[in-house]
């Protein structure tokens, strides 16, 4: 979904990537308002959906935007622009090697990432990631937390325990029943806005609380599972890929300070900040190190692990292993299962576990966390270690069928 960037101040919960809050409340609003509708299927939604996906109308949408371009409301680009996504960069590229004609279209040259692949007789218009057409998706809710905590807790899916509240007295009320280290965050979110860890007292709930209101009406209250956060590709139902997240993080010797830690392990080649970017030493971290009762100044011992922060975004210093060769076949069978409930041909999963290549039922505190309905695929490319997946390729073949 398109996220209401309309603010580039700076703000520490949201990130490396900040939005405006205000646009951000409202929106979420207006999409847990309409949840009900878009949940349900009715004949009059799928003729809907098949009218907005069918030829038809996609030929339309193309004439429309040629039209906009002329009067120069929008422009139409043949190549990738060098600010696009890296998600949308393989993309492009995969679809070069297939002999599909992709272009974007960009209304008063601001990208929104509204593209048109093309080949032979068939056509596509799609925002950030195609899907099949005159197919039903589940765009509209599949981000929504709350809608797919209760769905798949009725499948017996492994999620954390939890409550959404809509005020401060109701987040009290889950702090009390629930078990600590918890997780704040909003209802409706992306890439970690907002999102607080670590929760062990009443006043970090009333803090965390807050700045995720800032975004949603509605706040989740979570256990915190114990793992690395990993996340599992689904495309056509099938298991595509799986990336194993690492948390900012230095590993101790004995004799250096976690400050010194982190300046070595920022000079590695990797962090060049092209993809992975170096562990930041800036107030956030600082926060995070002082909530686990840790200071810069520390010396951890040796082969100790010291989590710099909770979030995994690789702005933040955080790193991408594939582990795709190493999942047991109970986790596949849960990833595709999940891809079945869900009903949606291409989910991305967050999920967190210990130890992938064992079952995560023989597994304490792992489950889904939540749901992406535009996974970021170059998360599956652009690894330290493993093998890359090449998951544009996959996308393509479910599009358009060799």
């Amino acid at each position: 979904m398109i996220s209401p960037s309309l603010s580039k101040r700076s703000c520490p919960d949201c990130g490396p990537v900040p939005i405006h809050h205000a646009s951000s409340f409202l929106t979420a609003l207006a999409a847990i308002a309409l949840a009900p509708l878009s949940r349900h299927s009715s004949p009059l939604r799928t003729v809907f959906n098949h009218l907005a996906q069918s030829t038809i109308l996609q030929t339309c949408t193309v004439k429309l935007l040629k039209c906009f371009t002329r009067v120069r409301l929008g422009t139409i680009h043949l190549e990738p622009h060098p600010d696009l996504t890296h998600r949308a960069h393989l993309l492009w590229e995969e679809a070069i090697r297939r002999g599909i004609q992709m272009w974007e279209f960009r209304p008063l040259t601001h990208s929104i990432e509204l593209f048109i692949a093309e080949r032979r007789a068939q056509r596509v218009v799609f925002n950030s990631l195609p899907r099949p057409p005159l197919r039903v998706n589940n765009l509209h809710w599949i981000d929504d937390k709350l809608i797919v905590k209760q769905l798949l807790a009725r499948s017996s899916i492994p999620i954390p325990r939890g409550y959404a509240v809509i005020t401060l007295r109701g987040a009290t009320r889950a702090f009390e029943r629930l078990v600590p280290p918890l997780v704040v965050k909003p209802r409706l979110s992306s890439r970690g806005r907002h999102a607080h860890v670590q929760i062990h007292t009443r006043e970090q709930l009333t803090q965390a609380y807050r700045s995720a209101r800032q975004l949603c009406p509605w706040v989740m209250i979570e256990e915190e599972l114990e793992g690395d956060v990993h996340r599992a590709l689904l495309v056509a139902g099938k298991l595509v890929a799986v990336a194993r997240r690492n948390y900012p993080q230095v590993i101790g010797n004995g004799t250096h300070t976690i400050r010194r830690l982190v300046d070595i392990e920022n000079t590695q080649p990797y962090r060049d900040g092209a993809v992975f970017h170096p562990i930041p030493t800036d107030g956030a971290t600082t926060r995070y190190l002082n909530a686990c009762r840790r200071d810069w100044g520390d010396i951890p011992s040796a082969g100790e692990t010291v989590i710099l922060d909770r979030g995994v975004i690789r702005e933040r210093g955080g790193l991408t292993h594939d582990v795709t060769d190493e999942v047991d076949i109970e986790n596949i069978r849960l990833f595709e299962r999940i891809a079945r409930i869900i009903d949606d041909p291409l989910i991305g999963i967050d999920f967190i576990i210990k130890d992938m290549s064992r079952p995560w039922c023989a597994q304490t505190r792992s489950g889904v966390i939540e749901l992406n309905a535009l996974p970021y695929i170059d998360l599956h490319y652009y690894c330290i270690s493993g093998t890359p997946r090449n998951a544009a390729a996959a996308i393509w073949h479910m599009i358009f069928p060799q």
